[in-house]
């Protein structure tokens, strides 16, 4: 089991290339792709989460622009010899305006055509994203169920790589069938103001009280969800993992963003995270290949040099119950 530490352009410079095998690279802002070929001289980098502000799958100017700033990267990238695999991540639609399937063909042409005339042997994978609140609606995630990365790959002229995100299986198993016993409560919610609105806080309260009564019936769901998945094991080429509260998740009255419950270090008290199955699982999702671990732990307040502990820490924990 190969566990990939998670970095950014303000943090890296506190990881050794001892500390973890490998890195992953999240960057914030397409422009912070100029740190990439120093990152690289001090770590192993394996992975680059694209930019937060990217969308391939955008049929407007946004769409053009991220296509822009993904080749910029990826050309930063190809000149410092990189030979990792980019992560795409973040790709929505309106799913009462607009066609689900056409926003598909958009994010795979766009793809397809990304990588080409580079030196190295780069490569593209897709992460599950979350059913939620925030991604539905006009801002519906495009990339959540197993037939959507289906379809998808049925459009990519390259394989289909996936990038299991292990909170967001959790997240989408519970929201989807929320969703369906309470449809009156499938309401987007944006920004913090639609999150503490009048509008939301029914949603909200009924949101919360489902969790709290079908708790018992989250691992079979999160078990389904999984089983699923595990027929597309061949395409899966690593996971992301942190620890997760679903008990309390819901919108931060400070930042919006990130969730209660979201993003936890590893086996720290609140965690709630099935370790036991997860372990089982993996041999499943990844025909017994070798297991890459990303971790995505985000401790609120945490200094950098605290960010670096709990990372450390949470690599302990994974050793001691997964590997």
């Amino acid at each position: 089991m190969n566990l990939i530490g998670k970095v950014n352009k303000d943090n890296y410079t506190l990881f050794n290339r001892s500390d973890f095998s490998s890195y992953e690279v999240y960057l914030a802002l397409a422009d912070d792709a100029k740190y990439l070929p120093q990152m690289m001289e001090r770590l192993n980098i394996s992975s680059v989460h694209q930019p937060r502000k990217v969308d391939l799958c955008n049929m407007e100017k946004f769409g053009e622009d991220s296509y822009k700033a993904m080749r910029g990267m990826l050309e930063v990238l190809d000149s410092a010899g990189f030979v990792g695999t980019i992560v795409i991540h973040g790709n929505y639609f309106n799913e009462r305006a607009s066609n689900r399937l056409e926003h598909i063909k958009m994010l795979a042409k766009r793809v397809n055509s990304l990588l080409g005339g580079l030196k190295n042997p780069i490569k593209i994978a897709f992460e599950t994203d979350v059913a939620f609140f925030n991604l539905i609606g006009s801002n519906r995630a495009l990339l959540v169920s197993p037939d959507d990365f289906k379809i998808l790959g049925s459009y990519l002229e390259r394989p289909l790589n996936i990038v299991l995100d292990f909170e967001h299986i959790y997240i989408s198993a519970i929201f989807e069938r929320f969703a369906k016993e309470f449809p009156q409560f499938y309401q987007e919610v944006l920004t913090l103001a639609d999150a503490e609105s009048e509008r939301i806080r029914p949603v909200r309260e009924a949101w919360l009280d489902y969790l709290a009564a079908h708790e018992a019936d989250v691992g079979w769901w999160v078990r389904e969800s999984l089983e699923e998945f595990s027929r597309l094991n061949s395409f899966i080429m690593f996971f992301h993992i942190n620890g997760t509260n679903y008990q309390t998740y819901w919108y931060d009255k400070k930042s919006f963003l990130p969730l209660v419950g979201e993003h936890l270090c590893l086996g720290e008290a609140a965690d709630r995270l099935d370790y036991k199955m997860l372990k089982e699982y993996l041999p499943k999702l990844t025909q017994k290949r070798p297991i890459d671990l990303v971790f995505e732990i985000w401790p609120r307040g945490a200094t950098h040099d605290e960010y670096h502990k709990e990372s450390i820490k949470s690599a302990e924990f994974i050793k001691r119950v997964l590997c």
